[in-house]
């Protein structure tokens, strides 16, 4: 029930809005400081990569890529779809969050972000999460909640296209390096985000069998000294659903 900063795990949303657009896996973000706002994001001291295809850049999390493609799709376009998807609340207005709302800006619920990531093995909708599957009561009875009506958030194209991109390894490795806690020995959707001042950490991981989803940190909010996710939130997601999964290969859409 604890609200976090998800850092960039809010990152798959803006760019499913940007396919919405009419934008590709292939189409190209600028991973700049120059950008037309670029008073909001002066203060992000990553290295420029100039022009990135928007797959590399999701599976890399650029930071400056995905501000670029934030303002390009719109704030208030990407905080109606985070608001759909059952993340929040989010009060205030799209200036209060600003081209951060990209990098993890609004405290928010994992339970609510994981069952948000849904939509990339749902075709595009959320389905909430629920607490109870079902209840036996002492005479025998069973009591089962009634079905959650899922909400449609993205086509199914894009659906598909997001979880594409977020299931290449390959994507990932110029930045994150090789035998990675989530080289599982199937494919899985799956996203890190490392909150601003290192002080939470969160990984999910995706098939359509389950979902896993971790935080990693303390507390007191203090900061993990320069600790990202892909080391700390990343392997309790990959023990989840190789526990979960007991042996079997797990799947995504084809």
């Amino acid at each position: 029930t604890h609200r976090r900063h998800p850092g960039s795990a809010l990152k798959p949303f803006v760019y499913a809005a940007a396919l919405e657009q009419g934008g590709s896996p292939a189409s190209l973000a600028l991973d700049i400081h120059d950008v037309p706002s670029a008073y909001h994001v002066r203060r992000l001291t990553q290295p420029e990569r100039g022009p990135v295809r928007l797959r590399q850049s999701l599976g890399g999390s650029f930071n400056l890529a995905a501000v670029h493609v934030l303002e390009s799709v719109g704030i208030a376009t990407v905080l109606g779809k985070l608001r759909q998807a059952g993340i929040g609340p989010l009060p205030g207005s799209p200036e209060d969050y600003g081209l951060r709302l990209a990098l993890g800006a609004p405290r928010v619920r994992l339970l609510d972000v994981a069952a948000a990531y849904g939509f990339l093995v749902r075709k595009g909708q959320v389905v909430p999460p629920r607490w109870l599957q079902q209840v036996t009561w002492a005479d025998g009875s069973v009591w089962q909640p009634p079905p959650a009506k899922p909400t449609s958030l993205f086509s199914p194209e894009t659906a598909w296209q997001v979880m594409d991109m977020l299931a290449d390894p390959e994507a990932r490795r110029p930045v994150f390096g090789e035998d990675l806690p989530l080289d599982l020995p199937f494919r899985v959707a799956a996203k890190t985000g490392t909150s601003r001042g290192f002080s939470d950490e969160v990984a999910i991981g995706v098939t359509r069998e389950f979902t896993a989803a971790a935080w990693a940190g303390n507390f007191a909010g203090e900061s993990a000294h320069g600790v990202v996710a892909m080391q700390t939130a990343a392997p309790l997601v990959r023990h989840g659903l190789l526990l979960a999964g007991e042996g079997r290969a797990l799947t995504l859409p084809a």
